[in-house]
């Protein structure tokens, strides 16, 4: 499908997941190289912020506030018209959330535009958006250099980005293999736990890092 039959999509957003599709390997469509080419073609400065986020968006998606009972957001698209995205009204939504509900539209739009090609909507959906926001939101090159340079300081990186303390954690699990827990400073009591940590920690260093009300221990992988 050409974008000039596109009567009221945006050509950005059209245009750049053509040219996603058209420029890399199927198998090598990651999230860290779809990020990427998103944030370059709105010219996205860091920390990414919401409002700023909202109005680069608006020329190729339509937000609206909606009181919204099952979910904080969700995405709405009919082929040929500008896509639309309905947040919760009451509260603010997180830039996260914007760039989870943009991807959503992309992959719409690339299943539209590949419709007579060999492109198949992949599995895992909701995952690999959550992937495509952090990675908008912590590069992979500024996000380690972030870590080395801090000390994987889980206060300092959670502030350069302006994300929560939990979102630095994953991003160091899904970048590095660091394994994280979460716990309540007063209590003790576990909060969050990635996958394999009480298993793993005897094989690293253990850092702890305090973030607010809770104590967040990183594990460090060996060797």
């Amino acid at each position: 499908m050409n974008t000039q039959d596109i009567v009221y999509v945006n050509k950005k957003l059209y245009g750049l997941c053509q040219d996603i599709i058209t420029g890399c390997e199927l198998s090598s469509l990651s999230e860290e190289i779809i990020a990427q080419l998103f944030s370059a073609a709105y010219k996205l400065t860091l920390p990414v912020k919401t409002e700023a986020l909202i109005k680069k968006l608006s020329a190729d998606i339509d937000f609206f506030p909606h009181p919204i009972e099952s979910a904080t957001a969700l995405c709405v698209y009919i082929e040929n018209s500008k896509p639309q995205v309905y947040y919760d009204c009451t509260r603010r939504p997180s830039v996260f959330t914007i760039l989870h509900e943009t991807r959503e539209i992309m992959e719409m739009l690339l299943k539209e535009y590949c419709r007579y090609t060999t492109y198949a909507a992949r599995s895992n959906k909701e995952r690999r958006c959550e992937q495509f926001a952090a990675a908008v939101l912590m590069p992979a090159n500024d996000f380690i250099y972030q870590v080395i340079n801090t000390g994987c300081n889980v206060t300092n990186i959670s502030k350069h980005y302006s994300v929560s303390y939990t979102a630095v954690c994953i991003r160091a699990n899904e970048l590095l293999g660091y394994e994280f827990r979460i716990s309540d400073n007063k209590s003790g009591r576990l909060l969050n736990m990635s996958n394999g940590f009480a298993q793993a920690n005897k094989t690293g260093e253990t850092k702890e890092a305090v973030a607010g009300k809770n104590r967040i221990h990183i594990l460090i992988p060996g060797g």
